[in-house]
């Protein structure tokens, strides 16, 4: 096995990760410790975390030169909208390209679950901004999700999960995350993306200042 890798069906370090259904699934550890680090930082600073997923495609009838540019750019125009609201977002993404001309990314957001308590207000604003990016209608792709547009919701498993610090049910909602996000760390055969072009990002991770919000 490669170096930094581990072969699981169940969990990493005490936490479930998405299960192999007929084998085992390969995961990067760097990236499950990164995940686990940017969760607990941010749960270090806010009591509720909203965490939700979303999915960035390009249109299916046009190539772009540097899509990794253009998804990074928009990252940073969301990321800096979503803290002018005060809602101290952190993500983790992935880049992939399987079957299309163009590759998509996979994202995890993380923000303030006190000021923010829906997460579909907050991909709609992903939406508009992303299609402003490129440019777009937001029915330009046929071939995109159930919503029609280039950002799919992923409405089709649970999505916008609540992690309460101080809840009982706070180790389930984080296990619950947890298990999400692993999906960032996955082998993936079919992924072909070309060597050499970064396909995992990140935010910076912030430390709690003082005393935890409780």
């Amino acid at each position: 096995m490669r170096k930094n890798r581990v072969t699981t069906t169940t969990e990493y370090n005490g936490h479930p990760v998405i299960p192999g259904r007929i084998q085992e699934f390969s995961y990067s550890t760097k990236i499950l410790d990164k995940n686990q680090e940017l969760l607990d930082s941010t749960l270090k600073r806010h009591n509720k975390v909203l965490c939700y997923r979303m999915d960035l495609r390009f249109p299916d009838d046009k190539t772009y030169e540097n899509p990794t540019k253009l998804l990074s750019s928009f990252m940073n125009v969301y990321t800096n909208g979503l803290s002018r609201k005060g809602l101290d977002p952190a993500y983790a993404a992935r880049l992939e390209q399987e079957t299309s001309v163009n590759p998509h990314l996979h994202v995890e957001m993380l923000v303030d679950g006190n000021l923010a308590k829906d997460y579909r207000p907050l991909v709609e604003n992903a939406e508009e901004r992303w299609n402003r990016t490129l440019g777009v209608s937001s029915k330009t792709n046929s071939g995109g999700d159930e919503n029609g547009g280039l950002v799919d919701y992923c409405d089709k498993n649970k999505n916008g999960i609540m992690i309460r610090r101080n809840s009982p049910y706070c180790n389930d909602q984080y296990d619950q995350v947890h298990q999400q996000m692993s999906y960032l760390g996955k082998d993936k055969e079919t992924d072909k993306v070309p060597g050499g072009v970064r396909t995992i990002f990140y935010s910076r991770y912030k430390r709690a200042k003082g005393r935890n919000k409780d």
